[in-house]
């Protein structure tokens, strides 16, 4: 707790601060002023003070959180059933079935894992009641509080406007994200000369904004290519968690700029000095340059495919970030 006194505009209100609240036994009082912005560094630093030390990685060992997520009677409930090998969650042919988000822990291998089926989405959640719908509020919160999305479509139907919704959600919210197409049992018996390549094609131009998001076919129901989606689970397990060493980053960016230099724009050139990954799970990378404002979408898009071809980070979402720096700091 932070004692925060308000309103001490002048040096002498806020001289007495200390003798005036110290006494209520919340310890030293801190004196601000809002409205002017006085003391609000030194409160800044007492609540960093206060702040536990914070890792970026995740203990080995620790759960690692999947949300299973998708359309109503997609097969998720099924899913989660083949993969625990019992059945844990109410499956039925009517949609929306699954009323609650329900977490179960499992382990798989070596790692500890923590499942949670959600209640499917509809297009219109208030079209089908009170139940429906705070049941998609839950499934939209078990996006924002897991590692990994899996987004299950039927494949019999192909990728609807939900899922790519929720697709669009899940990186929003900086989720890894690997798409399974379920009912791939019905595709072999009735889908014709169709493949899995074919498919998986049909489905990327569908969500063309997750390229990085593998996409596996299976039958929950039959149990058929199930254990193709654990060890996709535990590659994008590694990826969350992968540091680029900064020395080897800055090298690959430097060769990049010098061979696809960005465009002049407004007279001026967008010069990058410095790279650097201060953050995993999910990666974050963070450019020094002169002017963050010069920085095109394009080329954003060139520098993440740069550090996508160079490093694997299949399935996971990459925040890139734009720092100004002076320009005698510049990139060796």
């Amino acid at each position: 707790m932070v004692l925060v006194a308000n309103k001490a505009e002048s040096p002498s209100a806020a001289a007495g601060v200390y003798a005036e609240f110290a006494r209520l036994g919340f310890g030293e009082p801190v004196a601000v002023s809002a409205i002017h912005g006085e003391g609000t560094g030194d409160l800044l630093d007492r609540i960093v003070d206060l702040l536990p030390a914070r890792t970026d990685e995740v203990p080995a060992g620790e759960e690692l959180a999947l949300a299973v997520i998708g359309r109503p009677n997609v097969g998720k409930s099924s899913l989660v059933n083949a993969l625990l090998g019992e059945e844990r969650t109410l499956v039925s042919q009517t949609p929306g079935t699954t009323r609650d988000a329900i977490d179960t822990p499992f382990r798989w291998g070596d790692r500890a894992y923590r499942l949670v089926d959600t209640a499917g989405v509809h297009k219109k959640q208030h079209a089908h009641g009170a139940i429906e719908y705070y049941a998609a509020l839950r499934s939209l919160n078990a996006i924002a509080r897991c590692d990994i999305a899996i987004l299950v479509f039927d494949a019999m139907v192909g990728i609807m406007t939900q899922e790519r919704r929720l697709a669009g959600i899940a990186i929003e919210e900086r989720k890894g994200l690997i798409v399974v197409g379920n009912k791939w049992d019905l595709v072999r018996e009735q889908g014709g000369d169709y493949t899995r390549s074919d498919l998986t094609g049909a489905v990327r131009e569908l969500i063309p904004f997750a390229p990085f998001a593998p996409i596996t076919f299976l039958s929950a129901k039959t149990e058929r290519r199930l254990g193709s989606l654990m060890p996709v689970v535990l590659e994008l397990a590694e990826n969350l968690d992968r540091r680029i060493p900064t020395a080897q980053l800055n090298v690959i960016v430097r060769d990049a700029v010098l061979t696809h230099p960005p465009a002049v724009s407004s007279g001026r050139v967008l010069r990058i000095y410095y790279a650097s990954q201060p953050g995993t799970h999910p990666p974050v990378f963070v450019f020094h340059c002169n002017d963050p404002d010069l920085v095109q979408g394009h080329y954003k898009r060139f520098l993440e495919n740069v550090i996508r071809k160079h490093f694997n980070f299949e399935g996971i979402p990459l925040t890139l970030e734009f720092r100004p720096r002076r320009e005698r700091e510049e990139l060796e």
